[in-house]
């Protein structure tokens, strides 16, 4: 039977207004990115913090009542969700769930989701911060290498290409400058096996 359409499968999470449901799958890391250190943190490296599920303003006033923690199961994937609210900024702290989990939720009205990867964490999860990276207006950047990430045109229809198109260039720099970015080699090597991993095609 061949695969629905991209197109097909971010309609079928655009369309789906069921509650979230919870769906087991092999143990994985999860990734969520912050503009600011988390917690009591300083953003200093390898720093824990317990993240409670929260009210997230994103736009989708369908979900606007659900109290969710946002992850995605590559930091590139995290990064290729960011909305206009990440513009401002000159650093992305970059988090990973300090264990793998093997129960997220699905979500819905996330049309998105088949591209991000995104998943829902509706209980407090501990979180590690694992590494940082420079962002600006225009995308990410190591030193004098940039990679653009077109976040100002999120959500609708018309980005999704885009979208799809700036995660190949997303992974690609990490694989080149993810060592830098990354506190140490551990915390590398795990996100190039997470960024391998077909996770998102589980999701429906």
């Amino acid at each position: 039977m061949p695969r629905p359409t991209l197109e097909k499968l971010c309609l079928s999470f655009e369309l789906n207004k069921a509650s979230p449901t919870v769906q087991k799958h092999e143990p994985h890391y999860f990734y969520h990115v912050s503009i600011v250190p988390l917690g009591d943190t300083d953003g200093s490296p390898n720093s824990k913090v317990k993240m409670k599920p929260r009210l997230i303003h994103s736009g989708e006033s369908e979900i606007s009542h659900i109290h969710r923690i946002c992850v995605a199961p590559s930091v590139e994937q995290a990064i290729n969700a960011c909305a206009q609210d990440m513009c401002f900024t000159n650093e992305l702290y970059i988090y990973r769930t300090s264990r793998k989990i093997s129960n997220t939720y699905a979500p819905y009205g996330v049309f998105d989701a088949p591209i991000t990867g995104e998943r829902w964490l509706m209980r407090q999860t501990s979180f590690e911060l694992v590494g940082k990276v420079k962002f600006d207006m225009y995308g990410i950047r190591y030193g004098s290498n940039f990679t653009s990430v077109n976040y100002n045109n999120r959500g609708g229809w018309s980005s999704l290409k885009s979208q799809r198109l700036e995660l190949p260039r997303v992974r690609k720099f990490f694989r080149k400058h993810g060592k830098n970015i990354f506190f140490n080699d551990k915390n590398y090597q795990i996100n190039i096996e997470q960024a391998k991993n077909t996770f998102n095609r589980s999701l429906v």
